[in-house]
């Protein structure tokens, strides 16, 4: 991942969307580098909160 915010244990991404109403949606764009061209296997998991 090139626009990774940081790395704790796994890059990750902080999005910061304020106060979110039940059943809405927070979306962000993630990058990869394929220099080789072979494929990216990843699983996306969303944490609540801050990483303290």
């Amino acid at each position: 991942m090139t626009n990774n915010t940081g790395v704790f244990g796994f890059p990750y991404i902080t999005v910061s969307a304020g106060s979110l109403a039940p059943g809405a949606l927070a979306s962000v764009a993630i990058q990869f580098m394929n220099a080789l061209n072979e494929f990216i296997n990843y699983t996306p998991v969303s944490y609540p909160g801050g990483l303290l």
